[in-house]
């Protein structure tokens, strides 16, 4: 009977605080952006998508690209949920958000996960 494998395609980081290099670098970014609204706290066109831009050009992801790569996986993206707002200096700033990864299995050949024997009896043919 052959192996089955499942093959990730994220993984939750969970939330950037909990990361405080990463949620500072966050805000830094935002503070300078042109897609970032320092004023309203809102990103264009929505908070998630410049909160993933921002973070995926952050040098303070690289740690968490390496701990990937070491499964035999590689970093192929990251998206967010939730991006949370803080004020900082009369400018509104994201600070947190829910982190994922986005990977892809290294020179994966993806075999099917069904095995020839399978684990039900072949139909008889009668009802």
């Amino acid at each position: 009977m052959p192996i089955m494998h499942s093959i990730l395609r994220s993984v939750a980081v969970g939330r950037l605080i909990s990361y405080p290099r990463l949620s500072a670098s966050l805000k830094k970014m935002a503070a300078v952006d042109a897609a970032w609204n320092q004023i309203a706290g809102k990103g264009h066109p929505s908070d998630n998508a410049v909160v993933a831009r921002l973070l995926h050009k952050s040098p303070d992801v690289a740690p968490l690209r390496v701990a990937i790569e070491r499964h035999g996986y590689e970093f192929s993206g990251l998206s967010v949920e939730k991006v949370w707002v803080t004020s900082v200096n009369g400018l509104r700033l994201p600070y947190d958000a829910i982190l994922w990864l986005v990977v892809e299995q290294k020179n994966s050949v993806i075999q099917p996960c069904v095995p020839s024997d399978g684990p039900y009896p072949a139909a008889s043919g009668s009802a």
